[in-house]
């Protein structure tokens, strides 16, 4: 099984002017003028796509010979992998006209709250500008369908390349490389950069995995019989079978369009799903506002140590857990094998929200 081209979050169509590729490709036209107002941008003043390439350069200064523009969306799995990339081109390549723009459009409802995309670039540590596309003018403009998305631009202000998903990382900084080299021909470069992580390598193999699973009514499917009773409280039962990627309630549940919160404080009460992956991880929300802890179980035992995400922590009895406290992706499993296995997630508060659960496949063999 050969590692796959593109990994991705696969977003809402709605439409735009422009018509590009799902995957790499040339689509030689001009890219879109940013859309948005001062107190959209993170990062940075704002800036006009139409003074970049009438100028070459920034507000600041600063040269500007090539444009990365990032679609991305800080509870996507795959554009969370694509960071280390994207930070490190930055660090190589600002200085020589290379000039990112992460342009964040949102997926659920509370991540089109500006505070909460600034959390996540803290979190992140992004240090380019970003734009915050809460009405989706932007992602309109591209006629963008994916988180990620990288779109390249020359100084000419024309798209040259552009890549949905993870992966491609060489490809993409050698053409940063030829647009830098294009207005700076003396220019020293170095060599592209080596695989941060051992799945992006050529070795890496991809399983196959259970697609994102979404909680709400609106995308979401339950293993419960009857489904979801939408926008109500109800009382669930679990059900003689778990159907892969469709979850199943256990007691009292609110069911609204994007997630499913718990309405009880009965720590016996759970979510549960069926998947096949080696990591899974959940976005999940704190409906008050304030921090929750969430029990995790995989395979109806404690997380293990050597398979827990990176926000697994342990209570002193054993039991694996995470803390909510803020409205993001957590890191519940990171199997050493890719496998079938069951997760529950419990908790005693009546505000745990759960939106959506999503999976990582790739190993090196």
């Amino acid at each position: 099984m050969k590692k796959v081209a593109a990994l991705l979050c696969l977003g809402l169509v709605i439409g735009g002017i422009v018509a590009l590729s799902n995957q790499r490709g040339y689509a030689k036209v001009r890219a879109p003028e940013f859309a948005g107002d001062a107190g959209d941008w993170i990062n940075s003043p704002p800036l006009s796509m139409k003074e970049i390439v009438r100028t070459h350069r920034l507000p600041g200064g600063q040269p500007v010979h090539a444009v990365l523009v990032d679609f991305w969306e800080y509870t996507c799995v795959n554009c969370v992998r694509t960071f280390p990339y994207l930070k490190s081109w930055n660090e190589r390549y600002a200085k020589a006209g290379l000039l990112i723009v992460g342009i964040h459009t949102p997926e659920f409802g509370f991540a089109h709250d500006k505070a909460n995309v600034q959390a996540a670039v803290k979190r992140f540590d992004l240090p380019y500008p970003i734009l915050v596309d809460s009405g989706y003018k932007n992602w309109q403009a591209y006629a963008n369908q994916y988180w990620p998305r990288h779109y390249l631009i020359n100084d000419e202000g024309v798209i040259v390349d552009d890549h949905a998903g993870e992966g491609g990382y060489r490809e993409t900084e050698l053409q940063i490389q030829a647009l830098l080299k294009k207005a700076n021909p003396s220019i020293v470069l170095p060599k592209p950069m080596a695989p941060v992580r051992d799945t992006d390598s050529e070795n890496a193999v991809c399983y196959p995995t259970t697609p994102e699973v979404y909680a709400g009514y609106q995308r979401g499917r339950l293993s419960n019989p009857g489904g979801f009773a939408p926008d109500r409280t109800g009382t669930y039962r679990e059900p003689s079978t778990y159907e892969d990627g469709a979850p199943v309630l256990v007691g009292r549940w609110e069911a609204t369009p994007e997630a499913v919160i718990h309405a009880s404080r009965n720590p016996d009460e759970f979510v549960a799903l069926a998947y096949h992956a080696l990591d899974a991880h959940a976005v999940i929300k704190p409906e008050d506002g304030k921090p929750l802890r969430v029990y995790v179980t995989q395979d109806g035992k404690a997380v293990e140590k050597a398979d827990k995400g990176a926000d697994i922590h342990y209570a002193p009895d054993g039991r694996s857990y995470i803390t909510v406290d803020a409205p993001r992706m957590y890191d519940l499993t990171k199997n050493a094998k890719f496998g079938r296995h069951i997760l529950r997630l419990s908790s005693d508060s009546d505000r745990f929200g759960l939106y959506s659960f999503t999976f990582g496949s790739c190993t090196v063999s």
